[in-house]
């Protein structure tokens, strides 16, 4: 439950501290004292996005603090997934600076908006006028339903195979429109990589024939050549090799003993004997080096044919041509591949909608079962608040199309009067019965909750006297489970409050702000006889402001 909530420059907010305790907590104050501002405050804290212009003064920060003890609501396990302290008391602080930038902190840890939201989700229930509304939608009724129902596992059950059913019926339409797309292309794509996979693509073959060629066109060249470097080197007393050797003869003739010398000798001997090998060689590549027309042409014939190829497809060399065929290969086998992945999810989604189908059943008869009792209950409270022919009807029908909330269309039929026909809530239910009919469900629904603190604002919106008392009786005794806050203008709701709360505003001479003090019983006496009569209050009104206390 809320022990004390700490409100920092906000709004008309300079400073205020409200302790908050168990049981029907109550504040009232004239329109516009600031009883809504309590709640914005509260809202910041449970993660609501705000921005400067709820600073009190624009050159400070806002600071909003909850205390909470949280020890009854088997908390641990959130504390440890989001890497927090847990303790048994608890404090939220959420903070706005000059410049707009939020902070949120747990035990002065900081954390993001949706952890916030994640734990103060659990922890409180706000009921404000407008929500009255949202009992017109389908979502909204389907959820209160569940609620009563304890239908929430087989609800998470539910939409984790919804999720998925749909994550992969999505993915089966990419890979299907990818296929159909793809086969428009398939034949000529096919065409292209047997066109080059035909031509036995190989870098290394190319670059080889190319200078193979080269040679081929060159081979009269390249024997006179190599014919005049072997004769330069080898042939007669003038030759280049002839020279050395003579050259060698006389060295030897000086028989001289000195290491550098003989060296130098053996040196030459060397390289005489590598000419002669580089000689041999020339000689061998002369003697094989013939214009051979017909492998010329095979020659050509070949390079022609990767040319022609690199030229087709618009790139600068062989190597290119090497990664478009790789490229489509790797094509080729996904569109192959793509037809065993839409076999796999063609089966996987036929086992998910059996297996939806399935659970979505239980989720209806669940909610079939709830819904019988849950009208039944709303019908007896209904009679308690002065609506003794109300009857409410709901009707679940099971479609055949999957939504994340299961198959089921959800309408909530109401009749008010003796003999009325059932229709659609709003088509025919008032503001009163309206604002009767939220509190009845709240009600209802609120035994089964964990959730500690529930908070309404002017849920009495449309009605008064004795089914204002009936509804305080109602709010009284749903706080013997829960923490009940409730603002209210209504005395006789008033009058049932264990804490009453009284909301006003003082002014200096340059602001006016908003500020709170818990009443003492004879406090509560005149608030309620200023409720009832105005300011100052009668001497009637006093009596009647007793009265209710005591009748209480």
């Amino acid at each position: 439950m809320i022990k004390n909530l700490s409100i920092r420059n906000y709004a008309l907010i300079d400073k205020l501290e409200m302790d908050v305790f168990q049981g029907f907590n109550v504040i009232t104050g004239e329109t516009g004292a600031g009883k809504s501002i309590l709640l914005g405050s509260l809202e910041l804290a449970m993660g609501k996005r705000a921005d400067t212009n709820v600073l009190f003064n624009k050159d400070e920060s806002c600071i909003v603090e909850l205390e909470y003890d949280i020890k009854d609501y088997g908390l641990h396990e959130f504390f440890l997934e989001n890497d927090l302290e847990y303790a048994d008391e608890i404090t939220i602080t959420r903070s706005i600076n000059p410049a707009g930038k939020s902070r949120a902190f747990i035990n002065d840890v900081p954390v993001n908006l949706n952890v916030l939201k994640e734990l103060t989700e659990q922890l409180i229930l706000m009921h404000r006028q407008f929500d009255n509304l949202e009992l017109n939608k389908p979502d909204y009724q389907l959820k209160i339903i569940d609620n009563f129902g304890d239908n929430g596992k087989i609800l998470d059950q539910y939409k984790i195979m919804f999720n998925e059913f749909k994550k992969q019926k999505s993915e089966l339409l990419r890979l299907t429109e990818e296929r159909d797309r793809f086969s428009r292309e398939i034949q000529f794509l096919q065409f292209q990589h047997n066109e080059l996979k035909s031509s036995r693509l190989d870098f290394a073959e190319y670059q080889t024939n190319l200078a193979y060629l080269n040679n081929l066109n060159n081979a009269e060249n390249i024997k006179r050549t190599l014919f005049a470097a072997c004769n330069e080197l080898t042939e007669g007393e003038l030759s280049i090799i002839g020279k050395l050797e003579k050259l060698t003869r006389e060295l030897n003739a000086l028989d001289l003993i000195e290491k550098e010398f003989s060296e130098s000798k053996e040196s030459l001997t060397d390289i005489i004997e590598r000419l002669n090998e580089i000689s041999n060689h020339y000689l061998q590549v002369a003697e094989e080096s013939d214009f051979d027309e017909e492998k010329i042409f095979e020659l050509k014939e070949r390079i022609d044919l990767i040319n022609g190829l690199i030229f087709k497809y618009k790139v600068s060399d062989i190597k290119a041509l090497i990664d478009i065929q790789h490229g489509l290969e790797l094509k080729l086998e996904k569109h192959f591949n793509v037809d065993e992945e839409i076999a796999r999810l063609g089966n996987s989604l036929e086992k998910l909608n059996h297996d939806l189908k399935k659970v979505s059943n239980v989720l209806n008869e669940n909610r079939k079962k709830a819904a019988h009792e849950f009208s039944k209950q709303i019908e007896n409270i209904l009679h308690e608040l002065a609506l003794p022919h109300t009857r409410l009807k709901i009707q679940i029908e099971n479609q055949d199309e999957f939504t994340l909330n299961g198959c089921d269309k959800i309408s909530f039929l109401f009749s008010a009067n003796k003999g009325s026909d059932f229709k659609l809530l709003k088509e025919v239910v008032s503001g009163g019965e309206l604002s009767r009919l939220a509190l009845s469900i709240e009600s209802a629904i609120a035994g089964k909750m964990s959730l500690p603190t529930l908070i309404f604002d002017e849920i009495e919106a449309g009605i008064s006297g004795e089914v204002a008392r009936k509804m305080g009786l109602i709010l009284k005794q749903m706080s013997k489970k829960h923490q009940i806050i409730n603002i209210t203008h209504s005395p006789q709701i008033a009058a049932k409050a264990d804490f009453h709360f009284f909301v006003y505003k003082n002014s200096d001479k340059n602001k006016t702000f908003t500020n709170i003090t818990l009443l003492d019983k004879e406090g509560q006496i005149t608030e309620l006889a200023k409720m009832l009569s105005g300011d100052p209050p009668t001497e009637g009104a006093i009596k009647n402001a007793k009265e209710l206390i005591e009748n209480e």
